[in-house]
């Protein structure tokens, strides 16, 4: 099982260092969602932490209570959604 979310994933380091690591799986709860008027996702999770949809694609969600995974690649963060889609995410705070 992956751990739960670190509160310091997806916040701008001081001195990041490129350097290969293997990926990193994360798991929480998203708890609520909403759509802004341009089509962007804003998630927030169990733990108040916000990411929104920063690539390109339009979804549909019926329920904004689900387990999501979050891995970080070369690209920034990749969220799945348990059973589901897999859209790309930055976090917001």
């Amino acid at each position: 099982m992956a751990p739960s979310i670190p509160a310091e994933l997806g916040q701008p380091k001081k001195e990041e260092k490129k350097k290969r690591e293997e990926p990193v799986a994360y798991r929480g709860h998203v708890r609520s969602c909403r759509e802004t008027i341009d089509g962007i996702w804003y998630f927030t999770f169990d733990n108040g932490q916000v990411w929104h949809q920063s690539g390109r694609g339009h979804y549909r969600f019926d329920s904004c209570d689900f387990d999501v995974t979050i891995t970080k690649d070369f690209f920034g963060y990749r969220m799945a959604i348990d059973g589901g889609k897999t859209l790309r995410v930055r976090r917001q705070r």
